[in-house]
């Protein structure tokens, strides 16, 4: 067993909220999977996706985006040119919250020290992209930049970069897919950020 799959299974056995008695099961995070549906070995990946919490799809199949707004963002990432083993996709919270509700604060706290490990095991990630308002806000919060994004909407910072020389790493602020696919004029939006992505993440990991 690999040391990113002895700690998956470690954050499955998590009870460290009040979220793990209402859910069906944790979702601890994942890679590319191939046609076959068989995860490709994320091992060694420079960018990590980060989303809300998982929603109703994902509490049922143990993985995170795979329902609509799932497909989405995972069909605009190979459509962007990154590469299958180069991405890792978690959230800031691993249990569903009732309802689909936002997370409450403690739960964050709760769940945060598995990001912590999850960017430990995953040594080369140097991009994290927050997707949607609450994890910009809660990785904000947690990497030292609400500075830079202060109260402006989402949709006023999506897609703009943020280099974080102290811990030097990028963050890409993006909306949430589940935002995007409401409208032509979001996806659209949210496809051509990936896509920048796409072309801009080579340069971002030579930054020292």
């Amino acid at each position: 067993m690999s040391e990113l799959d002895e700690l998956r299974e470690r954050i499955k056995g998590c009870t460290a909220c009040g979220l793990r008695a209402t859910c069906t099961q944790v979702v601890p995070g994942g890679g590319a999977v191939n046609p076959s549906g068989v995860e490709i070995d994320p091992k060694d990946a420079r960018i990590l996706f980060v989303g809300e919490g998982p929603g109703k799809d994902e509490d049922k199949a143990g993985r995170p985006f795979v329902g609509r707004s799932g497909n989405l963002l995972r069909e605009s990432i190979k459509s962007s040119g990154i590469p299958d083993s180069f991405y890792y996709i978690t959230n800031t919270v691993r249990c569903r919250p009732e309802n689909n509700r936002d997370p409450m604060p403690d739960e964050i706290e709760a769940c945060w020290p598995w990001m912590i490990e999850v960017l430990k095991t995953l040594k080369n990630i140097k991009i994290i992209v927050p997707m949607g308002k609450p994890a910009v806000r809660t990785l904000a919060f947690k990497l030292g930049f609400q500075r830079e994004i202060g109260q402006l909407p989402i949709t006023k910072i999506a897609g703009k970069p943020i280099f974080l020389e102290k811990r030097g790493l990028y963050v890409y602020p993006m909306f949430h897919p589940a935002f995007a696919v409401r409208g032509n004029e979001r996806r659209e939006e949210f496809v051509a950020h990936l896509r920048y992505l796409g072309k801009a993440y080579t340069g971002w990991l030579q930054r020292k």
